[in-house]
Order: structure tokens, then sequence, then C-alpha cells
């Protein structure tokens, strides 16, 4: 979404034992206080659990920047962001990096848990770049904070800090290239009308058509993995095992997804590939949050196939446009894409920093 943010309803993690990690983790490390001085300006940085922060207060600071830089619309009301901060982070054990100057907020980054090892800034609606108010601006402050983010990952043991942001944005490349965070995706994000959708399926005795969630989890993912690591989306390779099997653990959680939209692909025995639906990404939308074909059986048009089912099956369940997010170095998913008359909305290119072994 170029120009305005929507709101994006992202389910957060909430695995007990995850949490009770963190717990651990963050409980010696909250309301940890720097000083520094930015011109003639002291700032006090502070990084407190989500709970413990002035919903108001950030919610009314985020509100102010963004509507500053045009990002969202001026008609969005004050009680709406508060909202989606609760949606996203009431339930999770994330953190707010603060940055005051003679008591008043000026900054904040949400640092946001993706699993166990990987810091997330700002995610999601927040757009990812430091919020950061108008008059701090055109000084360092962004770059200090998400410095100090990188500090406190190493303290509380995380190995990878990730940002994403919008590709036409305003906010120059250059400032996490400087702070050694590397390009390592380029996300857009394609929608469609349910109706505008011509999927020419093919018709194959070779495969049948499952529910998801009544496909084996370990055939799910041997495929998943199989499918990726011979394809070309860079998240995949820029993960370690560990993190791509917690990827998939998230993905995968039957609770999370669409039990009677969501597909999976079998000949025999061997699942052969999977259509995942998640509700987000705006009302009366299915987003495909996984697709993928086992490469022994790619180019006999069963994407298409499994889009076909999925489109069905989002119909009747008064469904009007279907989402996805690719990576644009994946050449056979954006040519793909493109034949089935999705239209492009935003891209975010995403920079990641990695704690050296």
């Amino acid at each position: 979404m170029l120009g305005v943010i929507s709101f994006l309803e992202i389910p957060t993690l909430n695995d007990h034992i995850e949490k009770q990690v963190r717990k651990v983790r963050h409980s010696a490390l909250h309301a940890d206080l720097s000083d520094f001085l930015e011109g003639d300006l002291m700032i006090e940085l502070g990084i407190l659990r989500i709970h413990e922060v002035d919903m108001d207060e950030i919610s009314f600071l985020t509100m102010d920047v963004k509507m500053s830089a045009g990002e969202w619309n001026e008609d969005v009301e004050l009680e709406r962001v508060r909202q989606a901060f609760l949606r996203n982070f009431e339930d999770t054990e994330d953190s707010v990096l603060l940055a005051r100057q003679d008591g008043k907020l000026i900054g904040l980054i949400v640092i946001h848990f993706d699993h166990d090892d990987t810091i997330e800034l700002n995610p999601w609606f927040l757009g990812g770049h430091p919020i950061v108010h108008k008059k701090a601006s055109e000084t360092q402050l962004d770059s200090r904070m998400i410095q100090r983010v990188k500090e406190y990952a190493v303290s509380v043991g995380v190995a990878r800090v990730n940002v994403h942001i919008m590709k036409e944005g305003s906010h120059p490349p250059k400032l996490y290239e400087d702070l050694g965070m590397a390009l390592f995706e380029e996300v857009t994000h394609l929608r469609a009308d349910l109706s505008d959708l011509e999927i020419t399926s093919v018709s194959s005795t070779e495969v049948d058509i499952v529910p998801l969630h009544k496909a084996p989890m370990k055939g799910l993912y041997d495929c998943w993995y199989a499918s990726f690591q011979s394809g070309q989306d860079r998240s995949f390779f820029a993960r370690s095992q560990e993190q791509n099997r917690a990827h998939f653990d998230e993905s995968f959680d039957k609770e999370e997804y669409d039990t009677q939209a969501s597909v999976a692909l079998k000949s025999g025995k061997l699942v052969v590939g999977f259509a995942l639906i998640k509700h987000t990404h705006g009302e009366k939308n299915g987003h495909l949050w996984e697709l993928g074909v086992h490469p022994d059986f790619k180019r006999r048009g069963y994407a298409k196939l499994m889009l076909a089912d999925v489109k069905e099956k989002l119909l009747q369940k008064g469904m009007i446009t279907l989402s996805l997010n690719y990576d644009r170095s994946n050449e056979p998913a954006v040519n793909l894409y493109r034949s089935l008359n999705f239209k492009e909305e935003w891209t975010q290119v995403g920079y990641t920093w990695m704690l050296e072994a």
C-alpha cells in the first residue's frame, strides 16, 4: 500500500514455552536507560515491556508522525491506532524502545520477537522505520535508536534484527546499510478480486486435493522444505534451519489458518503441495500465506489446481478478494501471479543484521 498504510490483523506468537523464555530473558533488562547528546538535545532512551507503556502516548506519537509524513490519511482516529497496538501486541512479551527529551516522548520502536532468535522492528502497520517526531527527524536519532536495539538484541541473546520498509517510502536504504544491515528480501503485495481470477486448472488422476489440516505434519514439513529449498525465495535462504522450522510451525498452526479454504495436494500417501489461507490484510479477504509444490511435481499445473479450489472455497465463504506476498526474485511466482490478473499494491524491502558467530 503505497502512501496510506492500512491496519493489518496479523496473528502474534502465542507459544507458551517461547513466552516463558522471553520472560526470563527480559526480566533484568527492562527499564534499562541510557542518555546521549544529539546536537544540543539530551535524549533519554529506555526499554520497557509493551504492556508497561502508556498506550495513548505511543498511539498519539505514531499517529502524529505517520500523518505528518503523509503515510496515513488524516481521518485516522486515535482510538483506531490504540486498538491496532492492542490487537497486535497486547498478548505478547514484546518491548518498546522509547526516546524522550525533557520527559516528552519523541521516538519509539516496537521490538517484536519473531520466533526465539529474531527481532523485528516496528512490524506490520508501524512500517518498520523508527517513529520519530518531526522536530527530531533531522537528527540522527533514528540511527541511534536502531543501534540501541542491536545492543539490546546482543544482551538478550538474539542473533538477528530485521526491519521492513516501503520501497517507495521516505526512509533511505543507506541508513540501514551504514548500520551494517544487509538487504535480504524484496516483497511485493498483490491482490485480486476473486471474480476476476480466471484460473484454468488441469485435471489429474495423479493427485488428490484434501483439507490441509488432515495432511500429516511431517509430510507437510518435508514438502514445504523441499519446495522452498528448490525455489528462489530469499527469505527462506536467509533463515537458519531452526528458524525455518519455527516459521513453518507458526504458519501451519491449525488454530491460525482457515481450515475450510486451506488445502494440500497428495499423491498416494505423499504430500506434494499446499495452499494455506489466513484472513488478514483486510475485510472479506483471504490471504495466501503459503503456497508450494514439491520439486518432483512442479511444472504440471498443480499450483493453479490448488488455487482454483481455494478460489471456490473462499467464494462460498463470502470472501471478495485474495491477496498474497511474494519475493520479487522468485521468477516462477512472478510469472504465475501475473498470468492470473493479480495487481501490485506495495513493495517492501527487508534489511537484516546478524550477530557474527
